[in-house]
C-alpha cells in the first residue's frame, strides 16, 4: 500500500512537472512605464542569483491607475513544488499561499511568484533553505525587484514596501530571510520551521515516513538533482537515527540557530501553524512567534488544525500531502483565512484597517471553533503514570485495521458503562493509561510537559517506545490520539521536555490518558524490539483550562 501510495505520488509530481514546463510561456521582459496606466498581466522572466544562478520567476504585474504606486509581495513554493507561474496552476488554485497571492496581485499588489534554487525553471541543486544559498536568493530577487520595477510603493524613508507569503519550505524562506533582510516588512508563514532537526526528529528519532516522502518530493521535482539525499550520512537516517553530520546541517537552517544568537525576525509576522501538523508541529510555530517577539514587532498567531498531513497515515481532511482551513473561528467570530492573510498585508503594506481585527493569539478545536488566549499554557496539573509495561513492535502494528473497528463498534453498540480510569492495551493493542477523567467540560488547550523514565528488555538494539495523549469519550472504546502526534523515546533514559500542543474539548466522563506502543505508520521504518516490552512511568503536566476563563489571560505551571 506505502509502496503503491509513493507511486501515484511519484507520478502526479512528474505530470505537474512536465503540465508546467510545457505551457510555460516566456517573453521579454520591459520594465514597467513610470507615468502611464497598467493593466494586469503575468510574465515569465529569468534573473541571476548573487552567485549566478539562474532563477525563475512570474512577474504578476497589477492594475494601477496613471503614476500611481503598490506594495511588493513575494511568494515561492513548497518542497516537491513549483512557483505559481500562472493562476491556473498548483499554486494559483489549491495551495492557499499561492491562492493568497494571486488574491494579493488582483487586489492591486505587484507579486513575484519564484522557483527555489534547483527546481523547475532555477538553476543549481537542492541545498535544503541554506543561509548561503537559497535565502540569499530571497534578497536576490528583492534586489532585482527594486531595480527593475520602478512603480513599488515606498515607505516615508524611501525603502520599497515589500511583504511575503509562503507554506513549509516556502515559509521557512521569508522566516529566515526576514532574520537577515530587514527590507521585508510583513510574512505570512505557513506551517513552517524553528529546529529543523528537531521537527524531523524529534529526540533523534526519525520520522521516516515522511522522510521517504519528502525525499521522494525533492527528487522528483529538482529533475533528479537532490544531491543530498543521496549523501552517505542522509541516506543513513532510514535506520532512524539522527547522526551528527545531518544535525549540524539542519541546525544552521534553522530560525533556533539565529535567533539563540541574539538575531530576531525583522518583520511584522501573521504565523499560521496546525496543531495536527505531524511535520512541523504547532510547538515549531510558537518559537517562531517568540523570537518575532524579541524584535518588538507587530506578532499574530493563529493555530489551526490541519498543515502537513501524511495520508493515509493521518484521517483525511482535504488535500494528502498539506491542508489548510478555509475559515478559522475564534470566540464565535468567523475569518475567512484567506481574507486575513490579504487584510493583514493590506494593514501592514497599505495602511488599511482591516474590517475584523486579526487576534494576537488564536488557538482553535476544530474548523468551527476556537479561542482567543492572552498566551500559551505550558504543563498544567500534573498526573502520575504508574509503571506501565507494553509490548514494543506488535503493540500499535495493526492499528490501521483495529481502531477503525472500534469506532464501528461504538455506533453499532455503544458501551453501557466504561470503568472509569481503567488501563486498557499493552499488548497487540496500545496501552492506554487514562490519568484524568473530566467531571465538568473543560479545555485541553497548550503544550503538555513530560517528565517520564523508559525501559526496554530489548538487549541487542535500543528499545523504542512511541508516547501519545488521547481521549476515551464517555461510553466509547475508541481512543483518540490528540493532535495526531507520538512523541518517541528511543533508549532507555528520562525524558523531560514539552510534548506536541494539543487543542480538545472534552464532556463530562471523557478520560485523558497517556498512549504507549511500539509501533506508530509515522516512524515507518524505526520500530525496534520485536519481542521485547518497554516501561514507562512519571507525570505528564496537562493544559486543562475552563472554557469560561480562556480569554482572561492564563499563567503557565511546570511540574
Amino acid at each position: 500500500m506505502f509502496k503503491r501510495l509513493l507511486y501515484v505520488l511519484a507520478t502526479l509530481i512528474a505530470a505537474i512537472f512536465v503540465f508546467q514546463w510545457l505551457t510555460a510561456a516566456s517573453f521579454e521582459f520591459d520594465s514597467p512605464s513610470t507615468t502611464e496606466a497598467l493593466s494586469e498581466k503575468y510574465t515569465q522572466i529569468l534573473i541571476k542569483s548573487h552567485d549566478g544562478t539562474t532563477i525563475g520567476l512570474t512577474l504578476y504585474q497589477p492594475q494601477l491607475a496613471a503614476g500611481e504606486n503598490a506594495p511588493l509581495i513575494l511568494h515561492t513554493n513548497g518542497f516537491g513544488g513549483t512557483r505559481a507561474a500562472r493562476p491556473l496552476s498548483l499554486y494559483g488554485q489549491l495551495m492557499l499561499s499561492g491562492t493568497s497571492s494571486i488574491a494579493a496581485w488582483h487586489r492591486g499588489y505587484w507579486m513575484i511568484s519564484f522557483d527555489q534554487r534547483g527546481v523547475g525553471e532555477s538553476g543549481d541543486e537542492i541545498h535544503l533553505m541554506d543561509p548561503d544559498f537559497e535565502v540569499k536568493d530571497f534578497s536576490a530577487v528583492i534586489d532585482w525587484a527594486i531595480a527593475n520595477i520602478p512603480r513599488i510603493s515606498k515607505d516615508d524613508s524611501g525603502d520599497a514596501i515589500i511583504g511575503a507569503v509562503g507554506e513549509s519550505y516556502g515559509g521557512g524562506s521569508a522566516v529566515n530571510a526576514s532574520l537577515r533582510d530587514p527590507r521585508i516588512d510583513a510574512i505570512v508563514p505557513l506551517t513552517t520551521w524553528w529546529d529543523l532537526s528537531d521537527a524531523f526528529g524529534a529526540n533523534r528519532h526519525v520520522k521516516s515516513a515522511w522522510g521517504g516522502t519528502l525525499g521522494l518530493l525533492g527528487t522528483f521535482s529538482s529533475g533528479f538533482d537532490f544531491g543530498m539525499a543521496i549523501e552517505p550520512e542522509y541516506l543513513a537516517l532510514f535506520n532512524g537515527y539522527m547522526n551528527d553530520k545531518v544535525d549540524a546541517d539542519m541546525d544552521r537552517r534553522s530560525p533556533m540557530t539565529y535567533c539563540a544568537q541574539g538575531m530576531s525576525i525583522q518583520a511584522d509576522a501573521l504565523f499560521i501553524q496546525g496543531f495536527k501538523d505531524t511535520l512541523f508541529p504547532l510547538n515549531q510555530g510558537l518559537n517562531n512567534r517568540a523570537c518575532a517577539l524579541t524584535g518588538g514587532k507587530d506578532v499574530r498567531f493563529v493555530g489551526i488544525q490541519d498543515g502537513h498531513k501524511l495520508w493515509p497515515i493521518q484521517p483525511w481532511s482535504g488535500l494528502p500531502i498539506f491542508n489548510t482551513q478555509e475559515t478559522i473561528v475564534c470566540d464565535g467570530q468567523v475569518f475567512d483565512t484567506q481574507t486575513m492573510i490579504l487584510d493583514w498585508l493590506d494593514e501592514k503594506l497599505k495602511g488599511i484597517t482591516p474590517s475584523q481585527e486579526i487576534p494576537k493569539l488564536c488557538l482553535t478545536f476544530s474548523d468551527d471553533s476556537g479561542r482567543n488566549l492572552e498566551q500559551v499554557t505550558y504543563g498544567g496539573e500534573s498526573f502520575v503514570i504508574p509503571s506501565t509495561i507494553f509490548h514494543l513492535t506488535p503493540s500499535g502494528l495493526l492499528e490501521g485495521l483495529l481502531d477503525p473497528l472500534d469506532s464501528l463498534m461504538d455506533r453499532i453498540s455503544p458501551l453501557a458503562e466504561q470503568p472509569a480510569l481503567q488501563t486498557t492495551g499493552g499488548s497487540i493493542r496500545p496501552a492506554f493509561v487514562p490519568l484524568y477523567q473530566a467531571s465538568t467540560p473543560m479545555d485541553l488547550l497548550g503544550v503538555p510537559l513530560i517528565d517520564v523514565n523508559f525501559t526496554s528488555t530489548e538487549s541487542e538494539h535500543d528499545g523504542v517506545g512511541y508516547l501519545a495523549l488521547g481521549v476515551r469519550k464517555a461510553g466509547k472504546r475508541h481512543i483518540e490520539i490528540l493532535s495526531d502526534q507520538y512523541l518517541p523515546l528511543p533508549g532507555d533514559g528520562l525524558y523531560q521536555q514539552e510534548f506536541p500542543a494539543v487543542s480538545f474539548q472534552l464532556h463530562t466522563g471523557d478520560e485523558v490518558g497517556v498512549v504507549l506502543q511500539g509501533f506508530t505508520w509515522q516512524y515507518l521504518a524505526n520500530s525496534e524490539g520485536l519481542l521485547s516490552s518497554g516501561t514507562v512511568a512519571g507525570h505528564v503536566a496537562l493544559p486543562l483550562i475552563a472554557p469560561r476563563t480562556l480569554s482572561e489571560g492564563l499563567s503557565t505551571q511546570s511540574f
